[in-house]
């Protein structure tokens, strides 16, 4: 069984015990220079300094909106097919707020037409 020295600790381990780095020339396996739980304890030390460096810098996660009955109601409504036009494009604006009419400019889809070249009709 091959054994491997870790410069951290000292301590004589299988190379089981640490992770492969690759191979040399001749194909023969090369190892990190420290074993699998110094490297561990390190990266747990490094990353706790990391938190305690600066804190509150993640990203908070938004609480979901709570559905009411009526919101269910029409969602379920909706899956039947029994749905008029007016639901089905309030379900599409509430899933995608940028498609709701209030929030296109006027005369967005024509600026788009004349900046692909393409001949813009009301019709």
């Amino acid at each position: 069984m091959e054994t491997h020295a870790c410069n951290c600790c000292g301590i004589v381990l299988p190379v089981s015990d640490f992770y492969l780095k690759g191979y040399n020339k001749e194909g023969k396996p090369l190892y990190n220079w420290r074993c699998k739980p110094c490297r561990t304890a390190d990266y747990a030390k490094y990353n706790e300094a990391r938190k305690a460096k600066s804190p509150g810098t993640r990203m908070k996660l938004k609480k979901p909106k709570e559905f009411t009955d009526a919101d269910e109601e029409r969602l379920f409504s909706a899956k039947r097919g029994a749905v008029s036009m007016r639901i089905s494009a309030e379900l599409a604006n509430e899933a995608c707020p940028q498609l709701a009419p209030k929030n296109r400019p006027i005369g967005v889809a024509e600026s788009i037409y004349k900046q692909f070249g393409m001949k813009w009709s009301y019709l």
